[in-house]
């Protein structure tokens, strides 16, 4: 096995930690562990246990899959310490990634939908009392329509789950960076922020 400095682990390590919290958190012994893991097909006594969760015995991947399904885990969340610096940067990389991908589709209906309904607006603009029924305060003229949408979403209450809080000022502007270009591909313009020369931050996605 190769040796590494002192304080750090190898992946088996951290994999077989993994192992070890998660079964003794189900209250198994190494010797029911190994019993029930060979009744799934991976013939195992609890010395072999010991081994894997000191990560001095390599695991297969089949032999992981296992593990996990045993222990009623997703082997994602059995590996997950398991990975490098590296790999665990690539991976949260990758999902931020997705996620705006995944905002492209909504992000693009929404403000269809917005410039359809302030385009409607302004050729009904008569439907502008609709907006104040009910004694609501709403925009005194068409022109105002888009300021006061964005007024009311302003307004609307913090889901706390949801909710990014950061204690540096710099991370939450490069956020809503970010999240701005995205909207600038939807709306064909161009708000000027996060070039670089701008302000030292660059246009590419996490």
């Amino acid at each position: 096995m190769q040796q590494l400095p002192i304080g750090i682990k190898t992946q088996e390590q951290n994999f077989g930690i993994a192992v070890a919290g998660i079964r003794s958190a189900r209250e198994l012994s190494q010797r029911d562990f190994a019993e029930r893991l060979t009744e799934k097909g991976m013939p195992v006594d609890a010395s072999a246990v010991s081994r894997i969760e000191k990560g001095s015995r390599s695991v297969r991947l089949v032999e992981a899959m296992t593990i996990a399904e045993v222990l009623g885990v997703s082997l994602d969340f059995l590996i997950g310490g398991a990975r490098t610096p590296s790999q665990e940067f690539a991976q949260i990389r990758e999902a931020a990634d997705r996620a705006l991908h995944d905002l492209r589709a909504p992000v693009a209906t929404a403000a269809y939908h917005l410039w359809e309904a302030n385009y409607y607006l302004h050729q009904q603009p008569e439907l502008l009392s609709d907006l104040s029924a009910g004694g609501a305060d709403g925009p005194s003229h068409v022109d105002d329509y888009l300021q006061w949408v964005a007024k009311r979403v302003g307004e609307w209450p913090i889901i706390e789950d949801d909710y990014i809080r950061t204690e540096v000022p710099f991370e939450e502007d490069g956020i809503a960076k970010v999240l701005i270009k995205l909207l600038e591909l939807h709306i064909g313009l161009n708000f000027s922020v996060g070039e670089e020369g701008d302000d030292g931050v660059d246009q590419e996605t996490p």
